[in-house]
C-alpha cells in the first residue's frame, strides 16, 4: 500500500532545499530513489513544505537511511519531522493521461 509523507520544516528556504538536492547528487543518490512515486516541494520562501508518495514504508525507510546523514551534514533540521499520512487518506485516483 502506498503511503503519503509530509515534511513540515521550520523556515525551509529554496537555498536550503537546493543544497539538499545538490548533496544527493554529490553522494551518488539517484533521484527519484526506488519506490518514490511523487515528490513535490511547495509553499512560500522560508515556509516551503515537501510531500512525497512512496510505494511502501520499507522503501521510504531504506531511502531515509541514506538521506539523514546528508541532512545532518548540512545542519538542516528542516526535514527531520515527517508525518505519515497513510491513515488520513480519504480518496485516491491513480492514472495517466495521454
Amino acid at each position: 500500500m502506498s503511503i503519503v509523507v509530509r515534511f513540515n520544516p521550520v523556515s525551509l528556504t529554496a537555498d536550503k532545499y537546493d543544497e539538499a538536492i545538490r548533496r544527493h547528487e554529490e553522494a551518488g543518490i539517484e533521484l527519484p530513489p526506488d519506490g518514490m512515486d511523487y515528490h513535490v516541494c511547495f509553499g512560500s520562501e522560508g515556509n516551503l513544505r515537501v510531500s512525497e508518495i512512496w510505494d511502501s514504508r520499507e522503501q521510504l525507510e531504506a531511502y531515509s537511511e541514506r538521506l539523514m546523514p546528508i541532512l545532518a551534514d548540512t545542519r538542516n533540521r528542516a526535514f527531520r519531522r515527517a508525518r505519515d499520512l497513510r491513515g488520513s487518506q480519504h480518496h485516491q485516483t491513480v492514472g495517466t493521461r495521454v
